[in-house]
């Protein structure tokens, strides 16, 4: 189901606090941080983004435009790892996918569409033809496929991804809800809390130091199980 994010346009009016940009286009994770929060190899990531000019590597990202990444360039780099990962898409597959997204349909950043999986059958299985076969079938599990991550991105009322949910090993979700959110409007675009602004390296910080997990849940008014999360988040490998 998609989730909208409320206060988008308070945001936009105050516009001055991100230096005339959006959001996620303001700069936040240097390349280790995106890494560690995403599941993936520091030099994976930083392939995918800046390409290895040595040997003609070219970036799977077209947008990347400084030594620090934006929440956009995180949320396309998780869209990236989950094709990778769990649905065998070659790198040369979704480049060619983002290029002709770019060039021929005018879609600038395809891989951080809201339509992304109805996309699918101009974009992503013509161009992605080594996934699925290009048929009604094949489109059926290119929807699949998508709507099988997408969740994890929530909107805001533009139809901006503002919130992005990553996976990690142990996650447990509270009231059907992923635990831990990365969104460039709380704590500055830091790992907080489903729901808060609260920083899970703060509350690992304080189990760490001898609280036990019911009394940080207690203090902080959450259920217990957003602070096993938070444990299992950080501590991840």
């Amino acid at each position: 189901m998609t989730q909208h994010v409320q206060g988008w346009s308070r945001v936009k009016a105050g516009g001055a606090f991100f230096g005339g940009q959006e959001p996620g286009d303001v700069p936040l994770y240097t390349i280790a941080a995106a890494a560690r929060y995403l599941r993936i190899p520091e030099s994976t990531a930083r392939w995918w983004t800046k390409g290895r000019a040595g040997d003609g590597y070219e970036p799977v990202l077209r947008a990347v435009k400084s030594s620090l990444l934006s929440f956009n360039d995180l949320v396309e780099l998780f869209v990236v790892k989950q094709l990778r990962s769990f649905h065998g898409v070659s790198l040369d597959a979704i480049r060619q996918a983002v290029d002709y997204s770019a060039t021929v349909l005018g879609v600038e950043r395809v891989l951080l569409s809201h339509d992304l999986s109805t996309f699918g059958k101009s974009v992503l299985l013509t161009h992605l033809g080594d996934l699925v076969a290009i048929s009604h079938s094949g489109q059926i599990a290119m929807q699949e496929i998508v709507q099988g991550f997408m969740p994890r991105v929530s909107w805001s009322e533009r139809e901006f991804p503002i919130g992005l949910h990553p996976t990690f090993l142990g996650e447990e979700s509270v009231d059907g809800n992923y635990p831990i959110t990365l969104s460039p409007l709380v704590a500055f675009g830091s790992p907080t809390l489903y729901g808060t602004g609260i920083k899970t390296r703060v509350v690992v910080a304080r189990v760490d130091a001898g609280e036990t997990l019911g009394q940080v849940a207690e203090d902080y008014g959450v259920d217990p199980t957003y602070v096993k999360n938070a444990i299992f988040f950080e501590n991840a490998a």
